[in-house]
């Protein structure tokens, strides 16, 4: 029986380094595009939950005018000297109530008094974690039929 021996090409060093350089270059490629992938995915659900945050911000501070309104039908003369706080689940709510308003109140202000006490005007703001809604809602009284309705309502920029 004849014994032989194994032979193994042996590769040039120059091939070996080729090879290395390209696929170390290929692995970066999709390392970046991995990266990038998850990049833009975090943003599209970041964006996502801000535009939810929004929306409660926004029905919050709408249940706070409500909050508002019932409490101004119940009771005429309700006028507390600073705005009350509401919880709904994690959002705060502030609820200022002003009566007795300038004829020409047309932005955010603080209450007056002056000569038209059949008129309110309700502020609600809400901050759901990083996004803050403010609506404003001015009621008119009857005072003869203690009627109230609603005037306007209007969001209004939340600084």
């Amino acid at each position: 029986m004849k014994c032989s021996t194994l032979r193994f090409r042996t590769h040039r060093p120059a091939h070996a380094a080729a090879a290395l350089s390209s696929i170390l270059v290929v692995g970066i490629i999709v390392v970046e595009a991995a990266i990038a992938a998850l990049v833009v995915s975090y943003l599209v659900g970041q964006q996502g939950l801000g535009l939810r945050r929004a929306t409660q911000a926004l029905t919050a501070a709408r249940a706070g005018l409500d909050d508002a309104m019932l409490k101004i039908v119940r009771n005429k003369s309700f006028s507390p000297a600073s705005p009350y706080a509401l919880a709904i689940g994690d959002i705060s709510v502030s609820v200022l109530v002003c009566r007795e308003l300038m004829a020409s109140t047309t932005a955010y202000t603080a209450c007056h008094t002056t000569s038209l006490p059949s008129k309110y005007e309700i502020v609600s703001t809400a901050t759901a974690v990083n996004k803050k809604s403010r609506l404003k809602a001015v009621l008119v009284f009857d005072t003869a039929s203690g009627l109230v309705t609603v005037e306007s309502v209007q969001e209004i920029a939340a600084n």
